[in-house]
C-alpha cells in the first residue's frame, strides 16, 4: 500500500510539472506552488522527500492502528489525485 503511495507521488509530480509547464494547470498547494516557482528541482526534491519521509514514518509504525489508518488515507488521497489527473488528460484529448 505504501509503495503504491510512493509511485502515485512520483506520477503526480511528473503530471503536475507537465500540466503546469503546458499552462493548463497551477499547483493547488500554496507551499508546493512557491517551491515550483523556484524551479523543478526544489519542487520535485521536496515533494518526493516529504512524502517519502511520511511513508517511512508510517512504515516504521505500521503495527499501530493509527498508522494503518494514515496509510489507507494516503492511498485514497493519491488515488483521488490520480483520478483528477486522468480526468484532466481525458478532457484535453477530447
Amino acid at each position: 500500500m505504501l509503495a503504491l503511495v510512493l509511485v502515485f507521488n512520483l506520477i503526480d509530480a511528473a503530471l503536475t510539472l507537465m500540466a503546469v509547464h503546458a499552462g493548463i494547470a497551477t499547483e493547488a498547494n500554496p507551499f508546493m506552488g512557491a517551491l515550483l516557482a523556484l524551479g523543478t528541482v526544489p519542487f520535485v526534491a521536496t515533494k518526493l522527500g516529504l512524502v517519502s519521509l511520511g511513508v517511512g514514518i508510517l512504515w516504521h509504525r505500521r503495527h499501530r492502528p493509527l498508522a494503518t489508518v494514515g496509510s489507507i488515507a494516503a492511498l485514497f488521497t493519491y488515488a483521488f489525485v490520480m483520478g483528477y489527473h486522468i480526468e484532466t488528460i481525458r478532457l484535453l484529448m477530447s
